[in-house]
């Protein structure tokens, strides 16, 4: 658990994943959200944010069985108070250590992921999506 309060708050609150999954379902598509089997939701241990980067953003990751197979849904929580517009690459690049970690346990396809950027900018996102 990390010793920022706030990162702290978003941690406990959504690491239950019925309350990730209530958060995912408000945010996803409905054809998403429609393809996702939400009871076999469950959190995986680690982090993916780069150490620097952590007084700013917490994340966690959940695998889901789906319609077509296995998937990670990746939620993101922003603490900067302003948008970034290289959070793509920065997210791509979280994305990317998640497959890393995958294809050491494993064979096969690469599951999907699912990314989800909980922003809390004033005046919302304002960056490239």
């Amino acid at each position: 658990m990390t010793s920022k309060p706030h990162d702290a708050l978003f941690k406990t609150a959504f690491e239950l994943p019925e309350n990730a999954a209530a958060l995912a379902r408000c945010h996803l598509p409905a054809s998403v959200s429609a393809a996702i089997r939400w009871p076999t939701m469950s959190l995986e241990s680690g982090s993916f944010v780069a150490p620097a980067l952590a007084d700013h953003h917490s994340d966690l990751l959940f695998r889901v069985e789906t319609e077509i197979g296995d998937a990670y849904l990746y939620l993101l929580f922003e603490h900067q108070s302003t948008s970034d517009p290289r959070m793509p690459l920065r997210m791509l690049v979280y994305m990317v250590r998640i497959w890393e970690r995958h294809c050491k346990a494993n064979t096969g396809p690469l599951p999907p992921i699912l990314p989800l950027l909980i922003c809390h900018a004033p005046g919302g996102w304002s960056s490239p999506l």
